[in-house]
């Protein structure tokens, strides 16, 4: 299951407040935002003086319980078949439901809307273009952020589910969230199944996931959102996704906006969790109060604090982007990442998939989906108003895990499938603190920070990107050694950007 940061808190008085505000409500006509398609990738390998590009991403292997080697295939499907995940596919035309939720005692009429009007927002914020919403829809961002790699659309019921409990019941019987998956998911699909039996639900169906998880639904309510507190970490009046069910709950309260058009951003990053997605930010306190909490990918991601593009990692991992992998002295041209989804992987020894320790290099720019978070964000995060280089570390080694809580157990190179563990899933989160000893030091996907600040709970600036002249730290990874390339960033302008990589010469002892 994951969750969104605790970005902002709208309270039932604001929520009606800002809706008298906007007269009617939206003042553009729905109009769908317009499909962008890929272009022509032959996926073909790419090998050039010092560096290669694959075409494709090999298959993770690992060993049966036999001993004999056996092939997950791509990211998507290793979470899928070994990880426990349901999860929409990351690339072609993909559906989900989007159901707009009421309650008996929280109609839509508190939030001084008509029903219509309640559905024509929603569907502005899923499905509409650039001019319905403040930022951009849900689809939209999706077909962009993949460069046309995924169109993702869907049906906005223009009926609304009224919840079968009470705000007042869920409060009084202290509802746990994982209800919803449990006992809710299933009644939602046969509502939608009653309310629309003309519209076959099989066309909504993820290939390869079991009969009874396999329709994405999103389900907008009416209540407003409501922050956690120590008495109620589990509140179920939040915005979170399901990891076994591909199930979205949000507030209609995170997408009210400071003008007319709706906000799609907590939405935004709820469906990335519905592609796969994990969160970048620590989702969970630690259990010493005492323990300093380090924001690993500071703040600047869709996955972290609800802002910009998706990063190289996430685009990895949803097959939208192949690296330049370093093999000798090269020097590689590199455009904005979120324009062109050009990338530079550094390691010693890559496995050529996903799931392996390395750094990756990107071109930042404050442009196409980066651009309204320059200025506008929220009240955690604004990105970066110059361009630069971004360097992460990436440490998505898999381990056998535990078929409940998914603790790691072991490395998925040391060991094979047992009787104790048929499932794997990420060695490392961002939760490095809840993680086994054994595991605990390392980060997932961590941005390493030019003129690092003291505080460790503070949001990515210009000064914290690499430009020309800046010296890149040496690269040292989890496993022991470190890249044996300096690395050098000769010239850097916003249509592009010029890296050199010379080995470093050790001298004898």
């Amino acid at each position: 299951m994951n969750f969104k940061r605790n970005l902002f808190v709208i309270t039932s008085a604001l929520v009606g407040a800002l809706a008298l505000s906007g007269c009617d409500f939206g003042i553009s006509k729905f109009s769908h935002y317009e499909y962008i398609y890929e272009a022509e990738d032959k996926h073909e390998d790419i090998e050039k003086e010092g560096y290669v590009k694959y075409g494709n991403y090999d298959s993770y292997k690992v060993k049966d319980n036999k001993g004999d080697e056996m092939s997950l295939g791509s990211a998507y499907e290793t979470f899928r078949d070994y990880g426990m995940n349901s999860n929409i596919p990351s690339t072609g035309d993909q559906k989900i439901i989007v159901v707009p939720v009421s309650f008996s005692d929280y109609k839509v009429d508190k939030l001084n809307i008509t029903e219509q009007q309640y559905i024509d927002r929603i569907n502005k914020a899923f499905f509409g273009n650039s001019k319905n919403n403040e930022y951009v829809s849900v689809g939209e961002y999706f077909n962009k952020s993949s460069y046309g790699k995924l169109r993702l659309d869907g049906k906005i019921c223009d009926k609304i589910y009224e919840f079968p409990l009470s705000v007042s019941d869920i409060k009084e019987k202290k509802l746990h969230r994982d209800a919803l998956a449990t006992d809710y998911y299933k009644k939602v699909i046969d509502w939608y199944k009653q309310t629309y039996p003309e519209d076959d639900i099989s066309k909504y169906e993820i290939p390869g996931l079991k009969t009874g998880k396999n329709i994405a639904i999103y389900m907008v309510y009416t209540y407003p959102s409501e922050e956690k507190t120590e008495e109620d970490t589990e509140n179920f009046f939040w915005a979170y996704t399901f990891s076994d069910v591909p199930l979205s709950w949000s507030s209609y309260s995170f997408s009210v906006p400071e003008y007319d058009e709706p906000d799609a951003h907590t939405y935004i990053h709820e469906t990335g969790h519905l592609l796969g997605l994990n969160d970048y930010y620590p989702t969970l306190a630690p259990k010493n109060k005492d323990t300093v909490v380090i924001e690993p990918t500071s703040f600047i991601d869709m996955m972290d604090a609800s802002v910009g593009d998706e990063t190289g990692f996430s685009k990895m991992y949803l097959d939208w982007t192949r690296p330049y992998y370093v093999t000798d002295n090269c020097e590689i041209q590199i455009k904005p990442f979120t324009e062109s989804g050009d990338l530079i992987l550094l390691s010693n020894n890559w496995n050529k998939t996903v799931f392996d320790e390395y750094y990756l290099l990107e071109f930042y720019t404050p442009t196409y989906l980066n651009a309204h978070d320059v200025s506008f964000g929220n009240n955690l995060a604004k990105l970066p108003k110059i361009p630069g280089i971004k360097v992460y570390h990436v440490d998505a080694r898999l381990a056998f895990i535990t078929s409940s809580g998914k603790v790691p157990i072991e490395y998925c190179k040391d060991g094979t499938f047992g009787t104790t563990s048929s499932n794997v899933g990420y060695a490392h989160d961002n939760n490095t603190y809840d993680n086994p000893n054994k595991f605990q030091k390392n980060y997932l996907y961590q941005l390493i920070l030019n003129n690092p600040p003291k505080e460790q709970s503070v949001c990515a600036t210009d000064a914290n990107l690499f430009r020309v002249g800046d010296e890149i730290p040496a690269l040292k990874f989890n496993q022991g050694d470190e890249f044996l390339y300096q690395i050098t960033i000769n010239s850097l302008q916003f249509s592009g950007s010029s890296i050199k990589f010379e080995k470093i010469k050790k001298h004898a002892k």
